[in-house]
């Protein structure tokens, strides 16, 4: 009988730890400011929306779910703005952010995890960038694996949403060198 009471505790907290789990600000890596330097000019994200209302209303919640469970935006941030603060941070780090640059907006077409199992996964993303009346459109998927326990798994769901999103970042400005 105690053994089912600490497993039940252990499952509960596992839940509780991963629905309260959330992703802290974004820190550009080195190689994607390097790739986004080499792009002539200075930009300023100006929107992040969504193509369609299923898409909006994941945006404008600050709740993502990692497959089982869910977990939070950093900040309090819904997960819309974390996507444009994760942009800008990029921007910052590659000294190519302006408040006078060229304005980029981003048109969210999906955001999808396929979960093949509780420990494994793909981040799919179709994202269309435009700059300039020119729209670059992004598709990126991230494949994820791990298996300690369902909260390191969580936890790593969301971490790869976040590698996710700056990767189709960084594609965007491979394409448009």
């Amino acid at each position: 009988m105690n053994i089912l009471k600490i497993l039940v505790c252990l499952v509960s907290i596992s839940l509780v730890g991963c629905a309260q789990l959330g992703l802290k600000p974004h820190k550009p890596a080195l190689k994607s400011s390097l790739e986004i330097t080499k792009t002539p000019g200075l930009f300023k994200v100006l929107s992040v929306k969504g193509d369609s209302s299923e898409v909006t209303k994941m945006l404008e919640s600050d709740l993502m779910s990692c497959g089982t469970t869910t977990f939070s935006m950093p900040r309090g941030n819904t997960v819309g703005t974390f996507i444009r603060e994760i942009f800008e941070e990029e921007l910052i780090a590659a000294e190519k952010y302006s408040a006078k640059g060229d304005f980029i907006n981003v048109l969210i077409k999906s955001i999808k995890l396929d979960r093949q199992s509780r420990e494994n996964g793909v981040w799919k993303l179709d994202i269309d960038y435009t700059v300039n009346d020119k729209t670059t459109n992004i598709q990126t998927e991230i494949e994820f694996s791990s298996k300690v326990s369902m909260l390191t798994s969580c936890t790593h769901t969301a971490s790869m949403f976040e590698e996710a999103i700056a990767d189709s970042f960084v594609d965007f400005f491979k394409k448009i060198r």
